[in-house]
């Protein structure tokens, strides 16, 4: 089975998803006595690990590597029910502090956040996008995410205005930025200003921002590249002034 998962490991882009994938397979492996089962041991590794105290959203997470592992490494497709979790605590980055952090940013880390801001792009897509040649600004731009999947990603103008200045050597923001980088650079910037600040908290303030805004959460789905609509589905949860306008509008359409 070993040989198996360092295939699944080396297909991952971010170093924090390899490293989480690997407890969850090496756990999966031990289990089975490093053999690869084949047929009708769902159920009892599901109840192996609710047996072992886990709860049922760490639960979640381990039979969705599962299921990525067989898809992607042998071609076969096994099913597990996702088992119902509490609603996510979700911290996000508001409007107000994301214009605290790009007035005191320098400009050559201000492109990164408001390509972060502009397109809710994971940490890991945005050092892959650093480490890519551009002959200028182009007008979209395709991200690779996880799973080696693909999407197309939006700036603003004034985004554009700011790559244009910071670029170098065809690279978009002048130099490669590494996954650690951001975070380091956004949590200094972040502590400067009287913030606590982490890369998925831009994400998350994207996500919150697009249906605030009236986009449909599909849509948003495509935007951040999500491969189930119940991912994106938990930033309704935490909205109530986007909840309280839908209520409104459904009433007064009935009136």
């Amino acid at each position: 089975m070993q040989k198996n998962i360092d295939l699944f490991i080396n297909l991952q882009l971010a170093e924090n998803t390899k490293k989480t994938y690997r407890g969850i397979l090496k756990r999966f492996s031990e289990h089975f006595n490093g053999e690869l089962p084949v047929e009708g041991w769902e159920l009892e590794y599901l109840n192996f690990l609710k047996n072992n105290g886990l709860c049922n959203k760490s639960i979640n997470q381990h039979t969705t590597v599962l299921v990525k592992f067989y898809q992607q490494v042998l071609g076969r497709k096994i099913k597990f029910d996702r088992l119902k979790q509490r609603a996510a605590q979700v911290n996000y980055l508001k409007m107000s502090e994301a214009k605290i952090l790009l007035d005191a940013a320098p400009e050559n880390f201000r492109a990164v956040l408001k390509f972060m801001l502009d397109t809710g792009v994971r940490v890991s897509e945005l050092a892959w996008i650093s480490r890519q040649k551009f002959m200028g600004v182009p007008e979209y731009f395709t991200i690779l995410g996880k799973g080696d999947k693909q999407r197309v990603v939006i700036v603003s103008e004034e985004t554009k205005e700011l790559l244009r200045k910071e670029m170098k050597g065809g690279l978009l923001f002048g130099k490669e930025y590494s996954v650690v980088m951001v975070q380091q650079k956004l949590r200094r910037l972040a502590k400067r200003n009287g913030l606590k600040v982490h890369p998925h908290m831009i994400r998350h303030g994207f996500a919150m921002n697009m249906l605030a805004r009236g986009a449909d959460i599909t849509d948003v789905k495509t935007m951040l590249g999500h491969s189930y609509l119940a991912t994106t589905e938990v930033y309704t949860h935490v909205d109530p002034e986007r909840i309280k306008a839908t209520w409104e509008k459904c009433l007064e359409s009935k009136n």
